[in-house]
C-alpha cells in the first residue's frame, strides 16, 4: 500500500495547487520523488515539470500532460496482495466476509488445518468441518451477528485433516463506511484446544475437591489474614448449628466462649505465623452450646509462600465425650455392682437361711435365687442390641424374691420394649431399685412386698410418655437417708438424663415410693 503523503485532493505534496500559480511554474523532480519514493512516471529522466491541473502535468521539453497518480486499482491489487501475504503468514486462522456472510477469504492455516480444497470450503465448509453437534449453534450466532451489526464470539469443535476435533474460538467485526454501514467481515478462528481441556480439568478437579470436602465427616474451615472465615464445609457449619452462608465473612472468634477467646486467639495467631497444631478444644454454637472438637490447623501460603491465612479440619468429639463419660459411670456401676451383688448374696443366704426348715431345702433355694441372678445378667447383655420388653427385665431382678404366691413381688403394665440404647439404664435402675428393696427395704421382711406398675396414657405408643412407680410395702420403717447415696443419684442421673424424664423418690415410712415419668419415643407395644 502507498506510504506517500497527500494533499487535502489527493495531489502529490509536492506540487503546487491550479489556483496558486499566476504564471506557468517549474518545480524540481529530485524533490518531489524524495518527498515521495513511491511517485514513478515515464518521464523520470525530466528534472523539471509544470503543473497545469488536476493530476496531470506538463513536461517544458514536450508539452505533453501525463498521469502524476498511479491507477487506483493498482495500489488496491497490490493492498489486497500485502494483506494476503501477512494473513498466510499469521499462525492462526484469518478470514473475512462480505456484508451477506458470504466467504470472501480465509489464509492458508484453514485449508491446512482442516484439509479441504478452497472449492470444497466455497460449498459447504460447516457440514465438513464443524461438529455435528456445534453446527446449528455456529449457524446461528453467525447469523444473529450479522442481522444485528454485532461482533460474533464462539466456542466450537472444528474437525482437523486426520478426523480429529478441537476446540476454537471464533471472532469476527462487522468494518463500516463513513454512514456507517457495513461494508465487510473480518474474523480469527483460534485454537484454544489445550486450553479448553485444561479448564475442563480444572472444572472437574474442583469438582471432585469439593465433594470430597462436602462429604467429608470432618468440618473443614479457611480463615483469611485477618481471622474471618471465607469458606466452611456442610459439615463445619452444622457442628456449629449454622449454614455456609451465615458464616462468611464472621471472625473465628465470634465461636468461642468469653473465657475461651485468649486462648483461641492465640492459636490463630500461631497458625497464621506459619505453625501447625494439634489439639482439642471446644467451640459456641449458635444456640449457645457447647461442642467439643479435635483440631488440626496449619498456616495456607499463596504462590508466593506468603501465609494467606489459616485451614483447620474439626471432628466433632461430643460422642466420644458422652461415651467416656458413659464408661466412667458404668466402671462406677461395675464396681458398686459388684459389692451389691455381694451384699445380694449375703443378704439371700440370710434369708433363706430364715425360711428354710432344712439344710437341703436352704442349699436348693440358694442356689436358684443366685441363678435368677445370673441369668438377670445374661438378659440385660445377650439382649442389649435388640431392646428388652420391660417386664422381663422387672422380672430379672425380682424374682429371685418373689414366693409365687403373687403377693409378694406384682407386676402390672401392658408388654413394653424398652430401646436397646434404654437397656442398660433401665435395667441398671432396677437392679439398684431391687437390691435397695433386697438390703434395706421390703424384701429384706418376709411379709414385705414390692408393686411395680407401669402405663402409657397416650394412645400413640411411639411418642407417648411412660409412667413407672415403684411401691414397697411391710418391710423395715424407712428414714430419709442423711446423705444421698449411689443409688439415688444413679437413678436420678441415669433415668431423669437418659430416659429425659422426671424422677421423685419418696422415703414414706412405710415403704420407698419411687416415680418415674419419661419421654421413650419408639418404645414398641
Amino acid at each position: 500500500m502507498n506510504s506517500s503523503t497527500r494533499a487535502v485532493d489527493n495531489r502529490p505534496a509536492g506540487l503546487p495547487a491550479q489556483e496558486s500559480l499566476s504564471d506557468p511554474s517549474v518545480i524540481d523532480l529530485a524533490q518531489l520523488f524524495a518527498a515521495d519514493p513511491g511517485f514513478t512516471s515515464t518521464a523520470a529522466t525530466e528534472t523539471k515539470i509544470a503543473h497545469i491541473t488536476g493530476n496531470k502535468a506538463v513536461l517544458p521539453s514536450h508539452g505533453c500532460p501525463f498521469d502524476l497518480l498511479p491507477k487506483h486499482g493498482d495500489l488496491l491489487e497490490k493492498s489486497e496482495a500485502r494483506f494476503r501475504t501477512l494473513a498466510n503468514m499469521i499462525p492462526t486462522i484469518v478470514w473475512t466476509a462480505a456484508p451477506d456472510g458470504t466467504i470472501t477469504f480465509v489464509n492458508d492455516q484453514w485449508f491446512s488445518f482442516c484439509g479441504i480444497t478452497p472449492e470444497q470450503n466455497a460449498r459447504c465448509w460447516p457440514a465438513l468441518v464443524l461438529h455435528p453437534d456445534d453446527q446449528a449453534r455456529c449457524l446461528e450466532a453467525w447469523s444473529t451477528a450479522r442481522q444485528s451489526g454485532r461482533a460474533l464470539e464462539i466456542e466450537t469443535r472444528i474437525r482437523r485433516n486426520d478426523g480429529e476435533y478441537r476446540w476454537f474460538l471464533t471472532r469476527a467485526i462487522p468494518l463500516r463506511n463513513a454512514e456507517g454501514a457495513i461494508t465487510a467481515w473480518s474474523g480469527t478462528t483460534t485454537n484454544i484446544h489445550d486450553r479448553k481441556l485444561a479448564e475442563e480439568a480444572l472444572r472437574a478437579s474442583e469438582a471432585r475437591f469439593r465433594t470430597i470436602v462436602e462429604t467429608a465427616n470432618e468440618g473443614i474451615w479457611l480463615i483469611g489474614a485477618d481471622a474471618r472465615t471465607q469458606f466452611v464445609n456442610a459439615r463445619m457449619a452444622a457442628m456449629l448449628g449454622c449454614t455456609p452462608d451465615e458464616m462468611i465473612g464472621r471472625s473465628a472468634l465470634e465461636f468461642t466462649f468469653p473465657e475461651d477467646e485468649p486462648n483461641h486467639r492465640e492459636r490463630v495467631g500461631r497458625n497464621l505465623a506459619g505453625e501447625f497444631e494439634q489439639f482439642e478444644i471446644r467451640f459456641r454454637r449458635k444456640d449457645g452450646a457447647a461442642i467439643p472438637v479435635l483440631a488440626a490447623t496449619s498456616a495456607l501460603r499463596d504462590e508466593l509462600g506468603q501465609v494467606s491465612g489459616a485451614l483447620g479440619m474439626f471432628s466433632d468429639m461430643s460422642e466420644k465425650k458422652r461415651l467416656e463419660e458413659q464408661q466412667a459411670l458404668l466402671m462406677r456401676e461395675l464396681h458398686h455392682r459388684v459389692k451389691n451383688t455381694l451384699s445380694t448374696v449375703q443378704a439371700l443366704v440370710n434369708s433363706t437361711a430364715r425360711n428354710a426348715p432344712s439344710a437341703q431345702t436352704f442349699r436348693d433355694s440358694l442356689t436358684q435365687r443366685i441363678m435368677s441372678l445370673a441369668k438377670t445378667h445374661t438378659l440385660l447383655f445377650n439382649n442389649e442390641m435388640a431392646g428388652v420388653r420391660l417386664r422381663d427385665i422387672l422380672r430379672s431382678e425380682l424374682e429371685p424374691y418373689d414366693d409365687q404366691t403373687g403377693t409378694r413381688v406384682i407386676l402390672t403394665g401392658p408388654d413394653l420394649d424398652v430401646p436397646a440404647h434404654l437397656t442398660l439404664a433401665v435395667g441398671m435402675a432396677v437392679h439398684e431399685l431391687t437390691t435397695n428393696a433386697a438390703k434395706y427395704g421390703a424384701l429384706s421382711s418376709p411379709q414385705g412386698r414390692v408393686q411395680v406398675t407401669w402405663s402409657l396414657p397416650a394412645a400413640d405408643v411411639g411418642e407417648s410418655k411412660i409412667r413407672f412407680e415403684w411401691v414397697e410395702h411391710g418391710g423395715p420403717p424407712v428414714a430419709v437417708p442423711d446423705r444421698k447415696g449411689f443409688g439415688t443419684t444413679l437413678l436420678e442421673r441415669v433415668l431423669s438424663r437418659q430416659l429425659g424424664g422426671e424422677v421423685e423418690v419418696a422415703f414414706a415410712p412405710e415403704g420407698l415410693r419411687v416415680r418415674v415419668e419419661a419421654a421413650l419415643v419408639g418404645v414398641a407395644q
